[in-house]
């Protein structure tokens, strides 16, 4: 019985399969290697800003459909839309944390260690830098006794 023909029947390699002879693809610089690990880092905080912006354009609907009704429902509108926002974003940038970590540590395990370096300074510095103003507040007293 003779057998089906199909792709799979004969080993092609790479270039045979795709149509033809091609070159290779240029070696991953070093340079490319530094500005992937960075964005890799930013990404948790630009979910984190969209997801503000996202949310803050939502408050400013709600308090426009909310408006006529008086300022009850003008507060309860802003602490939903706040609320909601802030349990969202707090998820979600715990599970992009979560997932930029695991890619730092594939980075240590493939022995990329300035790779994984750039990543955790990218992931960390916005994080410190948005939370300076919140101890700095906590720190100094805002009204001081005379």
């Amino acid at each position: 019985m003779r057998e089906p023909h199909s792709v799979m029947s004969k080993q092609y390699s790479v270039n045979e399969y795709f149509g033809g002879e091609q070159e290779a693809p240029p070696p991953f610089d070093p340079m490319r290697r530094a500005i992937r690990a960075a964005l890799e880092g930013l990404l948790p905080a630009v979910i984190l800003a969209a997801l503000v912006a996202l949310f803050w354009e939502l408050s400013v609907i709600g308090r426009l459909f909310a408006l006529p009704y008086g300022i009850d429902m003008l507060q309860r509108t802003e602490m939903v839309t706040a609320g909601s926002g802030l349990v969202v974003v707090l998820v979600v940038y715990l599970i992009s944390v979560t997932r930029t970590l695991q890619g730092v540590r594939l980075h240590q395990r493939m022995g990329e260690q300035v790779e994984a370096w750039i990543t955790l300074f990218f992931l960390i510095g916005p994080a410190i830098v948005t939370l300076i103003p919140l101890f700095l507040a906590l720190g100094f007293p805002q009204h001081p006794a005379p």
